[in-house]
């Protein structure tokens, strides 16, 4: 009888334990152990619960931000090294804005903020170049 006893406290401990560990932890919540509001979780949907999400979403982001900053600098006739250290500004303050009232990451988990900010510069760079100089002369010719 200790026996079937002990044997019945050994499957509850097992069975509490196999409950515990199918529960996901705060640490591992995804998108809210991320903070990400409501209206980020509905555009990224579970992209954002985990950290090579973020910096998925964070890429494409940065990447219509250079086509719409790009149009826009070759349209209102932005040339050289302003052109080029606008972008630089408004990349930047895009980016930082998006991930802190949007997506609400913490920045420390990322390695800084540094490394948000050059997280797919080049690549979104480049294509702010192509986009402005597609509108610059596409005004240039039109006039």
């Amino acid at each position: 009888m200790q026996r079937t006893q002990a044997g019945a406290k050994v499957a509850a401990a097992a069975s509490k334990a196999s409950d515990a560990s199918a529960q996901p932890s705060s640490s591992s919540s995804g998108a809210s152990s991320l903070g990400a509001s409501a209206p980020a979780r509905l555009l990224f949907g579970k992209n954002l619960a985990e950290k090579e999400g973020v910096l998925d979403v964070l890429y494409w982001a940065r990447q219509i931000a250079a086509i719409l900053v790009g149009v826009l600098w070759g349209l209102f006739g932005f040339t050289g090294l302003v052109a080029i250290i606008g972008f630089g500004i408004a990349s930047t303050a895009i980016t930082i804005a998006f991930l802190v009232q949007i997506v609400q990451v913490d920045e420390d988990e990322f390695g800084g903020r540094w490394e948000l900010v050059k997280e797919g510069f080049m690549p979104s760079f480049s294509l702010f170049l192509v986009r402005r100089l597609g509108a610059f002369l596409m005004v240039a010719f039109m006039v």
